[in-house]
């Protein structure tokens, strides 16, 4: 990557040289991050008034923009005197086109993330901006683009960067996601035109969603609303400007048999063609300097496969994407134990349970882990599994219930409502009469309202209807452990 290590007292130092460029002052503000402050807040004031006066009052809003981002991206590092500062020089509605400010912003969670330009803005000079993506931490109405990207993103890119926002909203099931291109609006040649931002842009929504740090990936590519990727043009050049960026890796998507780099030389950067963006989530998790550890203790637990299956629910959400990519090896691993009914991986089915119950009943559960975690439970293995624990298939379908029921999976829902219906006949054990007692209720509750919700609590608009039932519901069921003996 560009090198980070430009900082405010850096740049001073070098006003103060003898061969002090003036023009060369804004190359480092595209890059914005965390280490550009003083170590010594006393400073802050002097060495910024002093860059502010130097710089051209053209470029001061690039200034300003710069040190807006690298705040946001780590709050705690910046000096205690930057929002006050800042607040009497810069319009951060205009900035971000929504009347936020910096405090609120900061408990956002961002990221910034390299955008290749290389034949795609008005000049055609190869180069690398920064995509500042931010992610609310809860529901607000805020655009994707701030309206001033009108003129420095041509309609494919902004179209790309929607599209990207729209289908990581949907795929992850997370709050509003907002793009701030990193970019000289004095400049009217820095612009970002095409599609080939949609890769970044998607990559840096993921990392958020994940809680991943980005890895040092140079990416580009187009994505389209189904998750494909779309080739792009300009590979040459943007191979080799993120040679001159220092960047590790280059990534870019190749769909055919012949790599469409196969003939460059790679100028000592390694390429990483992909296929699809799944690959591409995969890649970018085993190469975030972040999650290197949780990657090799996955690996291990893949050798224990009962361990592995009590451990599931507790990893890294950064994991994510390469449980999935073992989904059919995990599968594998996990069949024949529950075939036979094998004793220690029937007591960590007990746990991983246990621990995905809990799971789905907190308020703020995470819906792509539970639907990746519950997704090895295939109709075959759940079958598997009743024929030993029917107390544990019953359970875990209720889980599956509650996810299909979330993503409105009505066809996955009714065939869930007979296996567990099914399940429930066959538990025999007194421990599981709380849960017995509680699918009959909700089972009552979700047919008459078609709202099916296996949460202990019953919402309160049903609480009338539920104390009317809860007898006779008591009585049935005490009638039916009866003629079980």
């Amino acid at each position: 990557m560009f090198d980070p290590s430009w900082t405010i007292e850096n740049i001073c130092a070098q006003i103060n040289s003898a061969h002090f460029v003036r023009k060369a002052l804004s190359q480092w503000f595209p890059y914005p991050h965390s280490g550009i402050w003083s170590c010594h807040d006393s400073r802050f004031i002097d060495e910024t008034c002093l860059l502010e006066n130097v710089l051209p009052m053209t470029i001061r809003p690039f200034y300003y923009q710069s040190l807006v981002a690298s705040f946001l991206l780590a709050p705690d590092k910046a000096p205690n005197l930057l929002q006050d500062w800042l607040a009497t020089r810069i319009d951060l509605g205009e900035l971000f086109d929504d009347n936020f400010t910096l405090n609120q912003l900061q408990y956002w969670k961002w990221v910034a993330i390299p955008v290749a330009l290389a034949g795609d803005n008005k000049y055609g000079i190869p180069t690398v901006r920064n995509l500042l993506i931010g992610l609310s931490p809860s529901k607000v109405n805020c655009k994707i683009l701030p309206k001033w990207t009108d003129t420095f993103l041509d309609d494919a890119a902004r179209a790309s960067i929607t599209k990207v926002a729209d289908l990581v909203r949907k795929h992850f099931h997370c709050n509003q996601l907002f793009y701030c291109p990193i970019l000289d609006r004095s400049n009217t040649s820095c612009t970002i035109n095409g599609p080939s931002v949609g890769l970044s842009a998607y990559l840096g929504a993921f990392s958020l969603v994940t809680g991943m740090q980005p890895p040092d990936i140079l990416p580009t590519g187009d994505v389209t609303v189904d998750a494909s990727l779309i080739e792009v043009g300009c590979l040459a050049d943007k191979l080799r400007v993120a040679k001159e960026k220092q960047f590790s890796a280059f990534m870019y998507p190749a769909l055919t048999s012949s790599d469409p780099l196969d003939t460059n030389d790679s100028c000592g950067i390694k390429k990483i063609p992909v296929r699809t963006l799944r690959d591409a989530e995969i890649i970018w998790s085993r190469y975030s300097t972040g999650c290197a550890h949780e990657i090799a203790h996955f690996d291990r637990l893949l050798d224990d496969p009962s361990h592995l299956l009590e451990a599931l629910p507790d990893q890294s959400t950064v994991l994510l994407p390469i449980i999935e990519d073992e989904y059919r090896r995990i599968v594998e691993l996990l069949a024949p134990l529950f075939s036979i009914g094998e004793k220690t991986a029937l007591e960590a089915l007990g746990i991983f349970t246990q621990k995905m119950e809990s799971i789905l009943n907190r308020p703020d559960w995470d819906y792509k882990k539970c639907q990746i975690c519950l997704s090895f439970f295939e109709p075959l293995l759940l079958e598997a599994i009743l024929l030993y624990r029917a107390e544990l298939a019953f359970r875990l379908s209720l889980l599956q219930m509650k996810l299909a029921n979330h993503s409105g999976d009505i066809e996955s829902l009714q065939q869930l409502e007979m296996f567990t219906s099914q399940a429930y006949k066959q538990i025999r054990t007194h421990n599981a009469d709380d849960k017995k007692l509680e699918f009959m209720v909700n089972l009552f509750v979700g047919k008459m309202h078609n709202s099916y919700s296996f949460s202990p609590v019953i919402p309160d608009e049903f609480q009338k209807e539920f104390d009317d039932i809860i007898p006779w519901l008591e009585q049935v069921f005490a009638k039916s452990k009866e003629r079980l003996g």
